[in-house]
C-alpha cells in the first residue's frame, strides 16, 4: 500500500511539476499598465542562433459587438490563441498559461523560440477567441493578431535576399505600428505626397518601426532610397 501511495505521489510531483514548468514559461512586463501589448516590434534574429522573446499581453475589459444590426457593449470573460501562424521552421510558441487563455485587465505573455537556418521576413498571424457576454448571453468571436512580424538575418535563400534588395513592410493593413525591413530608413507620405511625421525607431540595424497610433485611417506611402511601397492604415 505504502509503495502505491509513493507512486501515485510521484506521478502527480511530475505532473504538477510538467504542468508548474510550462505554465511558467515566460514573465510578463510589468511595464505594461494598460490594456494592449508589449513590445510594439519583435527584436530581429540570426540563422542558426536560438530566438526567445515574449509578448506581453493585458486583454481589455469589453469590446463592441454587433447584435441584429445594433453595436453594443459586450464585457469580454476571455481570449484564447489557438496558434501562431507564419513562424521560421524550428520555431514554436509557449504561453503562460497551459490553455493560452487571457483575462481582463491581467498581465500574461507568449514565448517565441527557436532555432532556423532559413533568413528572411515571417509576417505572423496570431489567430484568437475572444469570449465574452451581451445583456447577460454569452458570445464568442474569432479574430486574428497580425501586428507582429519576425525577421531573421543571414542564410542564402531567396527571401533574405527579397529582405535585402526591397523594402518589406508587415503588417498591411496596419493600424497601430507597421514594421519595415530596409537599408536605408523610411519615411512615411500620405496619397498627395506630403510626409507624415511620425516617430520612427530602429529595432535593429535593417530593422525599422514607424507608430500609427496617431495616424488617420487612409492610403500612405513607405519610401526609403530605393523604394516606395503603399500602406493601408485601418
Amino acid at each position: 500500500m505504502i509503495h502505491k501511495f509513493s507512486c501515485i505521489l510521484s506521478i502527480f510531483c511530475m505532473t504538477f511539476f510538467v504542468k508548474s514548468a510550462l505554465a511558467q514559461d515566460c514573465t510578463p512586463d510589468s511595464s505594461l499598465t494598460q490594456p494592449g501589448t508589449l513590445p510594439l516590434a519583435l527584436p530581429s534574429g540570426e540563422v542558426n542562433v536560438d530566438y526567445s522573446e515574449r509578448i506581453t499581453v493585458m486583454l481589455f475589459s469589453d469590446t463592441m459587438v454587433s447584435i441584429q444590426g445594433q453595436t453594443v457593449n459586450a464585457a469580454i470573460d476571455s481570449m484564447v490563441i489557438t496558434g501562431c501562424l507564419g513562424l521560421p521552421d524550428g520555431f514554436s510558441f509557449v504561453c503562460k498559461d497551459n490553455n493560452c487563455t487571457f483575462l481582463p485587465l491581467t498581465l500574461s505573455c507568449i514565448t517565441l523560440k527557436g532555432n532556423t537556418a532559413n533568413g528572411g521576413m515571417y509576417p505572423l498571424e496570431i489567430p484568437v477567441v475572444i469570449y465574452a457576454k451581451a445583456f447577460g448571453f454569452p458570445l464568442s468571436q474569432s479574430d486574428t493578431i497580425r501586428s507582429y512580424a519576425l525577421f531573421i538575418s543571414g542564410g542564402s535563400n531567396s527571401n533574405v535576399e527579397l529582405v535585402k534588395s526591397h523594402t518589406n513592410i508587415s503588417p498591411n493593413p496596419a493600424s497601430k505600428l507597421v514594421n519595415i525591413f530596409s537599408k536605408h530608413q523610411p519615411s512615411l507620405f500620405n496619397n498627395m505626397g506630403q510626409q507624415i511625421f511620425s516617430p520612427v525607431a530602429e529595432v535593429k540595424k535593417g530593422h525599422y518601426s514607424i507608430s500609427l497610433d496617431k495616424i488617420l485611417p487612409g492610403i500612405y506611402f513607405i519610401k526609403t532610397e530605393e523604394f516606395s511601397e503603399k500602406l493601408v492604415v485601418e
